[in-house]
């Protein structure tokens, strides 16, 4: 799979944010974005987001090698 890297402009204040939320949720901020656009497309249930976020705080290590 080739990755294509795109800039994204945030405003200073929103990107320190995402990156804390990110941060908190245990993941990085390229992953986090993907994360809220996916979550945002497909309608996930909160509970489930929750659980995915619990899951990437918990044990990355894992997530990561299932993703490959």
């Amino acid at each position: 799979m080739v990755a294509h890297v795109v800039n994204v402009p945030f405003p200073a204040g929103l990107a320190q944010e995402l990156e804390a939320r990110a941060a908190k949720a245990g993941m990085s901020l390229q992953t986090y974005i993907a994360f809220l656009a996916r979550v945002d497309i497909r309608r996930h249930d909160p509970a489930f987001v929750a659980a995915v976020q619990h899951l990437f705080k918990k044990y990355p290590e894992s997530l990561r090698k299932l993703a490959e």
